[in-house]
């Protein structure tokens, strides 16, 4: 080998190595696990914790002077004052879950015993019907557990460790959910750290959310209740969910719509929603897998497309026997259109985000009678029952929402996590093995709950569909077989 060859390929051997180490160099500085290494930017977790509050404030627009007078007296931790102006201000206001929350939360601070804290991220600006039905699982769960109501409450731990709930209001938008998850990944509230998460409230945002849990110093765990599609979108090991699965949710509205001799089916959707879409090609497979037909259409049957109006888009579905919504809360206002032109020629499915107020209250609900939804739960359930009657009794309510029995269940996982524990002290890391223990169970309403591999829930279902009832003549989400339509 010539001179001039040996010096080109020794050069040719540092260039690269020099190019490996710098790589290498960058690569170290710029992630852990695929985190960036830069510390979080203080001014955003700044603007996440003015979201979040734990009783100093309220995160609803409408607030009485009676509950602003007694969460002032906490921001001043004047709890001695604090607490009879709340539990009076409940006594005529029974049903705001965001005032038991921060009454428990107080009556905790005044007796200065040790306590747990979670968050729990709730739409608040968006949905705020939806967040008032998720803070009222979480509150009856901290009730329970923090003022031995219910005869099967344990204690939490030793020494009366009780429970702390911080409430964070989530609009679901991408940057404010960072900055929410900026503040609770990474930043003390009251002087404790929070050790697990209810929510998110939507796909996305629990996916967004839980890229930054993932990745804070001391990584956390988030249970959602209302999420579904997180596993068939990522695979973050620190997300479980305690709803249906799309999966789960899409074979069950596919079998019930061929066991009554429908076979094909149009499928609307939103394009710019993870959940929309996961759904969607969950439903399509499980149609097409039990011998059914999709119809297709580029763009008529997607939502967030809207050149088409109500009219022309049925008219592009005019082969189908089915329709099926996959779509979001959001939604439901472009969809009541193409329910209301349908004039119930065609049958009607729909995904779990449709068991929502918005339709029951709408004025032409009758035009969605018929409509069947595969949700995770009931209030029908027989081993729903002592829920449902303590959840009645708490709110003065009649109906129970999944999304309140979900949000329960969430919070009795992380109860049960830090029972088992045994620490007044735990690590979130330990809750979220905790959690993923094979044999980890929890008491829920109805049955148990536990966890797959995969960190979404063992979960069962129910077809609901919409119903006239006879005497009240209102609409209502009912078991398919009480259902006489």
């Amino acid at each position: 080998m010539s001179k001039s060859i040996r010096i080109r390929l020794l050069s040719t051997i540092i260039s690269g190595s020099l190019a490996a180490i710098c790589l290498m160099f960058i690569g170290s500085n710029a992630s852990r696990d695929g985190c960036s290494s830069t510390p979080p930017d203080p001014a955003l977790i700044a603007q996440g914790m003015m979201r979040i509050s734990v009783g100093n404030k309220s995160l609803f627009t409408e607030i009485s002077p009676e509950k602003q007078e007694a969460l002032k007296l906490i921001e001043e931790k004047k709890y001695d004052e604090a607490i009879p102006k709340l539990e009076k201000f409940l006594q005529n206001n029974p049903k705001d879950p965001e005032a038991l929350i921060f009454l428990n939360n107080a009556r905790s601070s005044n007796e200065k015993l040790p306590s747990y804290t979670i968050a729990v991220a709730v739409p608040i600006e968006r949905n705020p019907g939806a967040a008032e039905e998720i803070l009222r699982g979480v509150a009856l769960a901290q009730n329970e557990i923090n003022n031995y109501i219910d005869s099967t409450a344990k204690p939490l731990s030793f020494n009366g460790v009780k429970l702390m709930v911080a409430i964070a209001n989530d609009s679901s938008q991408q940057e404010t959910t960072k900055n929410i998850a900026l503040a609770i990944g990474n930043q003390d509230i009251e002087g404790k750290k929070l050790l697990g998460v209810v929510g998110h409230f939507t796909t996305d945002s629990t996916k967004n959310a839980g890229e930054i849990y993932q990745c804070a110093k001391e990584k956390l765990v988030a249970i959602s209740p209302t999420s579904t599609s997180i596993k068939l979108v990522d695979n973050n090991p620190y997300i479980f969910t305690t709803s249906l699965s799309d999966q789960l949710e899409a074979s069950a509205l596919a079998l019930h719509m061929t066991r009554l001799n429908k076979t094909k089916v149009a499928i609307f959707y939103n394009s710019n929603s993870r959940y929309s879409k996961s759904l969607k090609s969950q439903f399509q497979s499980a149609v097409e897998s039990v011998g059914g037909e999709v119809i297709h259409d580029a763009n008529e049957f997607d939502i967030s497309y809207k050149q088409n109006n109500s009219e022309q888009r049925l008219y592009n579905a005019k082969n189908a026997e089915v329709l099926m919504f996959a779509t979001t809360n959001d939604d439901i206002p472009s969809l009541m259109q193409i329910v209301e032109a349908n004039k119930k020629k065609l049958m009607l499915l729909g995904g779990d985000s449709f068991d929502d107020p918005d339709i029951k209250n709408n004025l032409n609900v009758a035009a969605a009678e018929g409509m069947v939804l595969a949700v995770p739960w009931h209030q029908d359930m027989a081993s729903a029952t002592n829920f449902v009657k303590n959840s009645q009794k708490l709110w003065g309510l009649i109906d129970v929402n999944w999304r309140t029995a979900m949000a329960y269940d969430a919070t009795e996982a992380f109860i049960e996590a830090f029972r088992q524990i045994k620490k007044e002290h735990p690590l979130r890391e330990e809750v979220r093995s905790k959690l993923a223990e094979p044999d980890f169970s929890a008491k829920a309403t109805a049955g148990t709950v536990q966890f797959e591999r995969s960190q979404d829930r063992k979960a069962v279902f129910k077809l609901v569909k919409i119903c006239r009832d006879p005497k009240s003549l209102q609409y209502d989400f009912v078991p398919v077989e009480k259902c006489e339509r």
